[in-house]
């Protein structure tokens, strides 16, 4: 029988089966390459996912730092004499609480039915009263200051047969209220800019005689103008007089709690907000 010897062959094909350093290289040189291009797109990405993030929550800020104050300024009258102080970066004004319609008034007591919000008795509550004076000029009527003393469980019946909600004991004596005369509830608040443990400066809101609540932010620094208010008069001319402003214009600027990545230098991100509101009355 013939003899064949295949060895020789086998381990030739054997040897063209690998690939050459040259292959190799350029096989690591364009995964490089591919890997390096993936690499970019991903902090782009990065990037614009996070000054993305933070446009959303420097908007989201002077969003809600804009509704508060523009809310409480809307329900203050200056001719009223709500306004206890204004500065170009803070107001203190009396920020209504509740509304409740009186059923009945004895001595310095009145029991009310709530109509919204809520009705407090600290150190610094107080209430308007809507008293009419029996003339038959509407203008006589009035809106009487009284400082609540004492909040007290309602008892006995409505003109409608309900029970009240709650008995007021007030400072004074309200002569000319009467069963079915509203009554406002109002607080001192202070809206201005505070430095937080952590650096940044926050919209607080502070309770006469209490500590600061935050509402929004962060902010930009003060002197940098993170919030600034202006007062004008029937005339358009800036005031410097609570009883005169009919007009508050509020002016927000937020400020990114930390760098922003950026093509240049990460840098802090910041964002403006202006408006302007009317008060009550003007």
């Amino acid at each position: 029988r013939p003899q064949v010897r295949v060895g020789s062959a086998l381990s030739t094909e054997r040897l063209r089966c690998g690939h050459t350093f040259v292959e190799l290289s350029v096989v690591l040189v364009l995964f490089s390459v591919v890997m390096v291009a993936i690499s970019g797109v991903l902090v782009g990405q990065r990037r614009f996912y996070l000054v993305q993030a933070q446009v959303a929550e420097q908007r989201d800020a002077l969003r809600i730092g804009a509704a508060v104050l523009t809310g409480e300024l809307r329900d203050v009258s200056s001719v009223g004499g709500d306004f206890y102080a204004i500065a170009p970066d803070s107001v203190a004004f009396r920020s209504s609480r509740g509304y409740g319609v009186i059923c009945g008034v004895s001595v310095k007591q009145l029991t009310l039915r709530l109509l919204t919000g809520s009705f407090g008795a600290s150190t610094y509550d107080s209430a308007l009263v809507f008293v009419e004076n029996g003339s038959d000029t509407a203008l006589d009527d009035e809106w009487r200051a009284v400082h609540v003393e004492r909040v007290r469980r309602g008892e006995g019946r409505c003109p409608d047969g309900r029970a009240p909600d709650f008995k007021l004991v007030v400072s004074q004596e309200v002569a000319g209220a009467t069963t079915g005369s509203l009554v406002r509830a109002f607080r001192p608040y202070v809206y201005k800019l505070y430095s937080g443990s952590d650096g940044s400066w926050w919209l607080g809101q502070r309770l006469r005689g209490r500590g600061i609540q935050p509402v929004a932010g962060p902010f930009a620094n003060p002197d940098l103008g993170g919030l600034r208010f202006e007062y004008f008069d029937d005339s358009g001319a800036r005031t410097t007089d609570p009883h005169a402003a009919v007009l508050v214009g509020v002016s927000l600027r937020g400020w990114s709690l930390g760098r922003v990545p950026s093509l240049a230098a990460p840098d802090f991100y910041s964002d403006t907000l202006s408006v302007f509101v009317y008060l009550r009355n003007s």
